[in-house]
C-alpha cells in the first residue's frame, strides 16, 4: 500500500517544538519498520498556494535541499535507513512546508527516505486528445 501525502502528514515523528500527532506518527507506531516514509524535498521551482504563486530556490546551506543538491542530480531517492554517513542528514536543517512556511527538522529522524527533485514547476492539465 502507498499513501502519498504532504511531508508533515507522513513523517515518522514530529518536528522539534511541534505537538501535533499526524497520521505518519500513528503508522510508524503501529507498523514500526514495515512503515517506510519518504519525504519530498525540492530545491527550486514555483509554488502554487491559495494566495497565488511564488518562485523559490534553496541556495542557503541552512536548507536540507541545498545539501541534497550538492549530489548534482536532477532527481533521486536517498534511503536514510541504509545511508550511514554522519553528515547533514543528522543535522537540524530547514525545509519548506506548505504555503512556503519553513520548519526545522533532522532528516534521519523525520523520514526513512528522501525523494529529491531539483526543480518543480506548476502542474499542467493534460488535455485528452
Amino acid at each position: 500500500m502507498i499513501i502519498w501525502g504532504q511531508n508533515s502528514h507522513i513523517e515518522n515523528k514530529t518536528k522539534p517544538n511541534y505537538n501535533v500527532n499526524w497520521m505518519g506518527h500513528s503508522l510508524k507506531n503501529a507498523f514500526a519498520d514495515k512503515y517506510y516514509s519518504i519525504g519530498t524535498i525540492v530545491y527550486s521551482g514555483k509554488n502554487l498556494n491559495y494566495n497565488g504563486t511564488f518562485d523559490f530556490e534553496h541556495k542557503d546551506n541552512n536548507y536540507l535541499a541545498y545539501h541534497l543538491d550538492q549530489f548534482q542530480k536532477e532527481k533521486y531517492v536517498l534511503d536514510l535507513r541504509t545511508y550511514n554517513k554522519n553528515d547533514f542528514t543528522s543535522e537540524l536543517l530547514l525545509g519548506m512546508e506548505n504555503n512556503g512556511n519553513t520548519a526545522e527538522f533532522i532528516a534521519k529522524d523525520r523520514f526513512d527516505g528522501l525523494l529529491f527533485i531539483k526543480h518543480s514547476g506548476l502542474p499542467k492539465l493534460i488535455k485528452k486528445e
